[in-house]
């Protein structure tokens, strides 16, 4: 599994959310850390490390050592990224279709 590791300082203290998982969406205890990653512009990122059920104190007790200003290093599966678009001034409907598997492999040789 590919992995990606991303540092940076936290822009607020890391809380614990009660976030539904998996297909079931059963709700699971979430670790959320936000951060400006160390990276060109200093981009913003949200991180989720998700807990058992029965482990809800001992997160919120991790949760409680990761104050703002901190820097920290998250690790993830890099097929776990997401991106969020915030603020967005328009989303619009296309009329052509999606490109196919071919091309998107093309394009991302040629930025890759």
């Amino acid at each position: 599994m590919a992995l990606i590791q991303i540092t940076g300082t936290l822009v607020q203290d890391v809380e614990v959310r009660t976030l539904p998982q998996g297909p079931d969406s059963t709700p699971m205890p979430v670790l959320v850390a936000i951060f400006d990653s160390d990276g060109p512009g200093q981009l913003p990122v949200k991180a989720e490390l998700v807990y058992p059920p029965n482990l809800r104190p001992q997160a919120q007790q991790y949760a409680k050592t990761l104050k703002r200003g901190m820097r920290v290093s998250v690790t993830a599966p890099i097929h776990q990224i997401r991106t969020t678009l915030g603020h967005c001034q328009a989303i619009q409907q296309l009329r052509e279709p999606a490109p196919d598997q071919s091309q998107l492999q093309l394009l991302e040789a040629a930025h890759g």
